[in-house]
């Protein structure tokens, strides 16, 4: 009779061990889940401070195109009263103004070695034109594009190393799971060669713009590809 009372305790025991058995999975797969949970949202709060990060060197950055772009005219306007032989010229930086302003953020920085190219060849016309190296007006628009296109360089170099940091969250594992799920995507970079070019310089020693100035500026202009965009002496 005591064996057969003895029996549904040790039932009863292997009952509860399983209990505990059941508790400890369910407590791991728990702690799994809140830590994924707390991971994730530390990862998706990292991506936010990237981003926005990006955004607001961009935003800086912005500012400063469209001053250079609002500077341009003035200083086009100027060197159209000396000479005519720069159609082509000013109606090529004519239309990347257009598209600098209009355009997406990514038309923009694919185009932006475009329009320092434009810039250099503005600044460039002196050489050929030594002329207006007297002119207090083009001089003036003249240094303020140049001290201009210093602030562009170093934001452009500011902003391409804060979206590189944002791309390498976006695409390293396991932070690329949290961006892909949450919709954030690669931001556009400047090039490198364009991130590392100096900022326009004009020589404006004298027996230099003498010589350019006796040289075609059509022929200058032939060698480079562009037809009618000036002289190329920028350093």
């Amino acid at each position: 009779m005591g064996r057969f009372l003895q029996r549904p305790e040790e039932h009863f025991d292997l009952e509860r061990e399983w209990w505990h058995s059941g508790l400890a999975v369910v407590a791991g797969l728990l702690t799994v889940a809140f830590t994924s949970s707390v991971w994730a949202m530390r990862t998706y709060n990292n991506l936010v401070t990237f981003r926005v990060r990006a955004d607001q060197f961009w935003s800086s950055l912005d500012v400063n195109l469209k001053q250079r772009f609002d500077l341009v005219p003035n200083l086009v306007e100027v060197v159209k009263g000396y000479q005519q032989y720069e159609a082509d010229l000013f109606a090529w930086i004519a239309r990347l103004r257009s598209e600098a302003l209009t355009g997406s953020r990514e038309d923009r920085v694919d185009r932006e070695g475009d329009c320092v190219a434009g810039v250099q060849r503005l600044l460039a016309l002196e050489e050929a034109y030594p002329e207006l190296k007297a002119n207090t007006l083009y001089m003036r628009f003249h240094d303020q594009l140049v001290a201009l296109e210093e602030k562009i360089a170093h934001a452009r170099t500011v902003y391409n190393d804060a979206v590189a940091e944002f791309n390498r969250e976006v695409h390293h594992f396991p932070s690329n799971l949290v961006a892909r799920l949450t919709g954030f995507v690669d931001l556009p970079l400047f090039s490198a060669e364009l991130t590392e070019r100096a900022s326009p310089q004009v020589r404006l020693d004298a027996s230099e713009s003498a010589g350019a100035a006796s040289s075609d500026p059509s022929a200058i202009a032939a060698e480079d590809g562009r037809p009618g965009l000036g002289t190329t002496g920028v350093g």
